[in-house]
Formats: C-alpha cells, structure tokens, sequence
C-alpha cells in the first residue's frame, strides 16, 4: 500500500513539473470494485471554484490515463494553486477578475490623498500669515484628536451597522468637504477646523483598508489585497504631490490644490459606496470570481 501511494507521488511530481505546492489529489467517483482508480498519468487541464467564499479549487477537467474526465477530483489543501515558475504565479493575477478588488484600487487613487491637508497644515498656516509655533499646535491637536478618534472608530464599527468600506466613505466625504471650506479658513481657529477633522477622521483609511481587503475578497487573501493597494496608494502620492505642489506655486495658494483634494476624496468615497451593487453584479455573473482568490 505504502509502494502504491508512493508511486502515485511520483507520478503526480513528474506530471506537475514542481509547479504546484500543497497538491492532494481526491478521488470522487469509486470503480465499480469499490476502489477509487489509480492515479497515474494525471494530466491537470482546468481549474474552477468549488463554491462561494471556499478556499478550495475543483479540477473540472482532468485526464486520468488518456481518458478526460469532468469534475472528478479537488483540490484539499489551505491555500490557492500557485505556480512558482511564473511571475503571475507569485503576484495571483485572478485578482483582477474581482470587481470588488478593481473597485478598491481605483478607489485609493485618490483616497491615498486623506491625509494631505494634515502633511501641509503647517506651511498652510505661514500661508496665512501665522506665526511658525500654530503649524505646531495644529499638529498637536491633530494628534490629541486622533488619541480619541481611533478608539470612536472602533467602538462605532464593532456595533456592526455600518461597512468598513462605508465608514471611509463617510470619513472622506467629511474630510474633502472641510477641503472645500478652505479659502474660509483664514484663522487659527479656523485652522482648528482641519486639524479636528484630520484627527479624528483622517487615519480611518490607512488603519481600515486591511478590513476592507477582507470585507472584499477574503481573510487568506487580505495580505496580497492590502499590497496591491498600497503600491496603488504610493504611486499616487508620488504623482500628486508634484502636481499639488505646480498647482498651488502657479496659483499662489493652497485653494485649487484643496479643491482637487476634495472632489478627489468624493470620487473615492462614492466608489466604496458602489461595492454593494458591485458585489450583488458579480455574483450574478456567470462563472464569478467572489471566492478565495
């Protein structure tokens, strides 16, 4: 028996190449004997989920000693196929095939500017004639409010009536809205404004996008979901920042470069806001990729 399991390893390493970890292969359709066949000359031609959210893939088309057979055996390990040969392999290019996880990214092209105002807050305040102590106040203020915001965020999400995506949403539409205000804020206190509203909604997105990664795909794919974003969320602030900064010296003050800001959070709010009609879309569709990707 151990002989016979051996060689079906065997035979299952030379037919695979390596390419596949974590690869056991189930039997479901027995011979007429009562014993399941043996597996030999496996040839593995098409994978397909084997339900909504699971984790496991089902072989719907294989070939077992020449002869092709239909959705005769599964996948049973914890984690997705990967091919360690190719580059798509590593980086799991099905993820593109989820529109929740296409929404997320072009939701960030513009969300990873939450925290602008905050980063500009002091040179915004010698803008307006302030001294260079009240840019450090503002600061600190921010921070303070941020001490009571991050514990209010928790306690309002743990009551489980409202999405960690719709809480950014809701966060971004507050902020981008003080964005606007900004050619009325000319005081210190005013400047209070921003500092109050970047301290207690500002950080919502960066500490709530791993939920959301969750929220969207899975827990198992949270990981490759949250990197994706974050080097969507840094090319963007690595393209805006220099066009924030031409706008505001071509313009003389921080209003345009404000505006953009602020109709660029609600661009990206009203994409989160989108994901319920997005998801109920893609399950819709045939042959959907709402599963562990």
């Amino acid at each position: 028996e151990d002989s016979k399991e051996s060689a079906n390893d065997s035979t299952l390493e030379d037919t695979y190449d390596g390419r596949y970890d974590e690869f056991q292969l189930k039997q479901q359709s027995p011979t007429a004997g009562g014993d399941a066949d043996p597996l030999s000359s496996v040839d593995l031609v098409e994978l397909k989920p084997a339900a909504k959210n699971s984790d496991k893939l089902l072989v719907s088309k294989l070939k077992v000693g020449g002869e092709e057979q239909r959705d005769s055996a599964s996948t049973s390990s914890g984690r997705p196929l990967r091919d360690r040969r190719s580059l798509c392999g590593v980086l799991d290019n099905s993820f593109f095939k989820n529109w929740l996880f296409l929404l997320m990214l072009l939701s960030t092209v513009h969300g990873a500017l939450m925290m602008y105002s905050l980063a500009y807050i002091p040179t915004l305040a010698a803008s307006q004639g302030l001294d260079k102590n009240s840019g450090t106040r503002l600061l600190t203020i921010a921070g303070g409010v941020n001490l009571v915001g991050m514990p209010l965020q928790g306690i309002i999400l743990d009551t489980n009536r409202i999405l960690p995506s719709q809480y950014i949403a809701l966060a971004q539409i507050a902020v981008g809205t003080v964005c606007h205000l900004i050619r009325y804020l000319t005081s210190f206190p005013a400047l209070v404004v921003i500092a109050v509203a970047q301290g207690l909604l500002g950080g919502s997105r960066i500490s709530l996008i791993p939920v959301v990664a969750v929220e969207f795909v899975d827990v198992h794919s949270a990981g490759k979901v949250v990197g994706f974003n974050a080097l969507v969320g840094t090319i963007s602030l690595a393209m805006h920042h220099p066009f924030l900064g031409f706008i505001t010296d071509r313009t003389g003050s921080f209003n345009a470069s404000f505006h953009y800001v602020g109709a660029g959070l609600y661009l990206s709010s009203f994409l989160f806001l989108l994901s319920p009609m997005v998801r109920r879309k893609q399950v819709a569709r045939p042959g959907n990729m709402d599963i562990s990707l």
